[in-house]
């Protein structure tokens, strides 16, 4: 078990340093090289992405693990997320596949003149996709 100071300052670390960020927003000039870099390290994917770095150095690289241990961790530990950040993309493309071919608006109209509430109606919709078939098991 790592000790409790450093469990805390991992996880302390990423909100140090959006802070820093949201202070050097108000004392900083904009544009300078270190408003520049307060910017870069305080983004949220930035901040975590720092803490991760020390969390594999802390907990593996300094503790004498292997490499290829240290990989393998990271690999099931990233799996799942990678899986959420697909389709959660999937989800922006087609949003921009709707806007952009302008079928949005029409969507959106064709859906409230259904009278049904706009949840219903995209999980009957949603339901209906899934199991869409081009033609039904008996004329097949």
């Amino acid at each position: 078990m790592p000790p409790s100071a450093f469990s805390l300052a991992l996880i302390l670390l990423p909100l140090v340093l959006v802070g820093l960020k949201t202070i050097a927003a108000r004392f900083v000039p904009v544009g300078s090289t270190a408003y520049e870099w307060f910017e870069f390290i305080g983004h949220p994917f930035t901040a975590i992405l720092v803490a991760c770095l020390v969390a594999i150095y802390g907990l593996a690289v300094r503790q004498g693990m292997a490499k290829d241990r240290v990989m393998e961790i990271c690999g099931h530990a990233l799996q799942p997320a990678g899986i959420i950040l697909l389709v959660i993309g999937a989800g922006g493309v087609f949003k921009q596949v709707l806007v952009d071919s302008g079928v949005g608006p029409a969507l959106g109209e064709a859906l409230t003149g259904m009278g049904l509430p706009i949840a219903i109606t995209c999980f009957v919709l949603a339901r209906r996709c899934v199991s869409f078939r081009a033609l039904p098991p008996w004329r097949a």
